[in-house]
C-alpha cells in the first residue's frame, strides 16, 4: 500500500511538472511568435513586395535601358507589329532587343563554362561559341514567329463565330458597341481580347477610324483586316451594320471552305514523298522477296 501510494504521489507530481511546463513552452511560444511578427512588421516596405516585382522588374528595366542602345530604329516598328501580333501586347522593340541579347549572352556562354570544366581545345570551343550565340540570338524570332502562326490560325477560326454574335446582338436592336461587349463577355479567346482592347482604346477617345486599323494591325490577318474594312466603310458611309457583319460572316466561311478544299486537293501530292521512300519499297521487299530468293536458288543451283 505504502509503494502504491508513493508511485501515485510521484505520478501525480510529474504530471503537475509537465503540465507547467507546456504552460511555460506555450507562452514562450507565443512570445517568440509575437516577435517575430513584430520584427516583420519593422521591414522596409520595398521588402515585402513580391520577388517579381522586386528582383525581376528592375532586371527587366535594366536590361530594356541597356538594349535600346543597340536597337535598330528602322526596325522598332516592324518588331512592335510583330510582338502585337505574336500576343506581347505590353512588349516593346527594347524588350525583344534585350531578350536577344540575353540569349545570345547565355547561350554564347554555356561552351566557355563546359570548355573549361572539361578541358576542350580553344578552337572547339569557339565554334560552339558563335553557333551558341548566333542561336540565341535568332531564338526569340523564331518563338514570336511561331507565335504569329498560332495566333492568326486560332483568330481566323475564332473569327465567324463572333462575327454571328455580333450579327445577332446587332438585329436584336443592341448597338455595335454594346454587340461587341456582349462578344466579350460571352467569348473566351484570342479575338475576345483583341476586342476588349479596341473597346478600351474607344473608351478612352481614340478615333473609331484609327481604334480599328490599329485592331486589324494587332491581329495581321487579312479576314479581320476584311472585316475591320467594312465596319470602317459602314460607319463613313452610314451603311446598316447588320448585312455588313452577316456578308462578313458568309465571306469568312466561304474562305474557309475553300482553304480546306485546296488543303485536300494538295493531300494526295504530299503523300506521294512517304509512299514513294517508304510504303512501296516495304511493299516491294513483302512481295517481291520470296521470287528473288527463288530465283536466286534456281540461279546458283545451276
Amino acid at each position: 500500500m505504502l509503494l502504491t501510494a508513493v508511485l501515485v504521489s510521484l505520478t501525480s507530481f510529474f504530471l503537475v511538472l509537465a503540465y507547467g511546463e507546456r504552460s511555460n513552452l506555450e507562452a514562450k511560444l507565443k512570445e517568440r511568435l509575437a516577435e517575430q511578427q513584430l520584427s516583420l512588421s519593422e521591414y522596409p516596405e520595398h521588402l515585402k513586395e513580391p520577388f517579381s516585382q522586386r528582383i525581376l522588374r528592375p532586371l527587366r528595366g535594366w536590361m530594356k535601358a541597356k538594349a535600346s542602345f543597340f536597337l535598330p530604329k528602322e526596325k522598332s516598328k516592324v518588331w512592335q507589329e510583330k510582338l502585337w501580333q505574336a500576343g506581347f501586347m505590353t512588349a516593346q522593340p527594347a524588350d525583344l532587343m534585350a531578350a536577344k541579347l540575353f540569349f545570345a549572352t547565355a547561350l554564347g556562354l554555356i561552351p566557355i563554362v563546359l570548355t573549361m570544366l572539361l578541358s576542350l581545345e580553344v578552337l572547339y570551343m569557339l565554334r560552339w561559341v558563335i553557333t551558341g550565340t548566333l542561336v540565341g540570338y535568332l531564338l526569340p524570332d523564331l518563338i514570336i514567329k511561331r507565335n504569329i502562326v498560332v495566333r492568326k490560325y486560332k483568330l481566323d477560326k475564332e473569327l465567324p463565330d463572333s462575327l454571328d454574335l455580333l450579327t445577332v446582338s446587332v438585329e436584336a436592336g443592341l448597338g455595335f458597341d454594346s454587340a461587341l461587349v456582349r462578344v466579350v463577355d460571352k467569348s473566351n479567346g484570342h479575338l475576345a481580347q483583341e476586342m476588349a482592347y479596341l473597346l478600351r482604346e474607344l473608351q478612352v477617345g481614340q478615333p473609331r477610324k484609327e481604334a480599328w486599323r490599329n485592331f486589324a494591325q494587332r491581329t495581321g490577318t487579312e479576314n479581320i483586316r476584311n472585316f475591320a474594312s467594312a465596319v470602317i466603310q459602314a460607319d463613313q458611309l452610314g451603311v446598316g451594320l447588320a448585312g455588313v457583319l452577316r456578308s462578313q460572316g458568309d465571306q469568312v466561311r466561304q474562305k474557309r471552305r475553300q482553304r480546306i478544299e485546296e488543303l485536300a486537293m494538295k493531300a494526295p501530292i504530299k503523300m506521294l514523298i512517304p509512299l514513294i521512300f517508304f510504303i512501296f519499297p516495304t511493299m516491294f521487299i513483302v512481295l517481291l522477296g520470296p521470287a528473288a530468293i527463288q530465283i536466286i536458288r534456281v540461279l546458283g543451283q545451276q
